[in-house]
């Protein structure tokens, strides 16, 4: 029988620590957050992303993409629908193409044409 001998050397995958994976995911995403200007209720819907796991059966884990779609109520709190896809491309389909005409639980266009929802990097100040 024949004997190989020599020297064998294990490479460790280089990749990002997973707080860099995130913050870059993030980074990314941001990229997305807008307002739209909804032409059911004639007022500015703050709309941003965000990724994560859904779980069905207990099991089974499928990444997706999020979107929610932030507005004001009556009394000038804020709300927010969300909306889960397979895939970042659908969702922006969604947001370009639906989201604009999209029905909004308890939203009031007046209140939120007041005091929109603002973007992050906006100053908090009302």
């Amino acid at each position: 029988m024949d004997s190989v001998s020599g020297t064998v050397t294990f490479h460790h995958p280089t990749r990002k620590p997973a707080t860099e994976i995130l913050a870059d995911t993030l980074v990314n995403l941001d990229a997305f957050s807008r307002h739209i200007h909804h032409t059911r209720y004639h007022c500015p819907i703050y709309c941003w992303l965000a990724t994560g796991k859904v779980k069905f059966h207990k099991v089974f884990i499928e990444s997706r993409t999020f979107l929610y779609m932030e507005y004001r109520d009556r009394n000038g709190a804020s709300g927010y629908q969300q909306r889960q896809f397979k895939h970042l491309d659908d969702a922006l389909t969604f947001l370009e193409q639906e989201a604009p005409q999209t029905e909004l639980p308890n939203i009031s266009g007046e209140e939120t044409a007041k005091r929109p929802i603002k973007l992050p990097d906006q100053s908090q100040a009302a």
